[in-house]
């Protein structure tokens, strides 16, 4: 999550939604729409968890270290 960037088969990937990620943002107003002219691939998913975010069973977070380089993957983070 460096520089809180999305990062596919990590962050983002088939199995994680935009809104899972954090990345609502990116769904146009347009698309939001249930009588969408243009539906897209995952919309009926996507566009329930806009609606109700209940729906959202993971969340994104990221960690900031208090000192030295961002934990990369499969280091160990010690509370």
């Amino acid at each position: 999550l460096e520089a809180g960037l999305c990062l596919y088969g990590h962050d983002l990937d088939e199995d994680i939604t935009p809104s899972e990620a954090g990345l609502t943002w990116v769904v146009g107003k347009s698309r939001r729409e249930v009588a969408a002219k243009n539906p897209f691939v995952g919309a009926e998913r996507i566009l329930s968890q806009i609606n109700d975010k209940t729906l959202v069973k993971k969340l994104r977070a990221g960690l900031l270290p208090s000192a030295g380089p961002p934990a990369r993957e499969g280091a160990a983070i010690e509370t």
